[in-house]
């Protein structure tokens, strides 16, 4: 594997298991609190094949090719299914 593509991939899973132990509740807010990464053994069940498919994956294509895609065709928002959007965030009124 070349230096550059371990490079990116370990930062990949450094990212992925960094934002789990985080555990900021973003997730719970998006997809609702009964989910939670509590379970280590839970969470092994799930990551540990993640990450080996990621580390087993090949990058998709070259900044060059990136490029051209890119220019070719724009990228358009996913549609996110009524039942997992989050609810719209309240706003603090300022405090005098």
């Amino acid at each position: 594997m070349p230096r550059k593509e371990l490079f990116w991939k370990l930062g990949c899973i450094y990212g992925a298991m960094l934002y789990i132990r985080a555990d900021s509740g973003r997730l719970q807010r998006l997809m609702g609190n009964d989910l939670s990464f509590g379970d280590p053994d839970e969470a092994m069940s799930y990551i540990i094949p993640f990450l080996t498919a990621g580390l087993a994956s090949k990058p998709q294509a070259s900044e060059r090719t990136w490029k051209k895609r890119k220019s070719e065709q724009p990228l358009r928002a996913a549609k996110v299914p009524p039942e997992i959007t989050p609810p719209k965030a309240k706003r603090r009124s300022a405090s005098k």
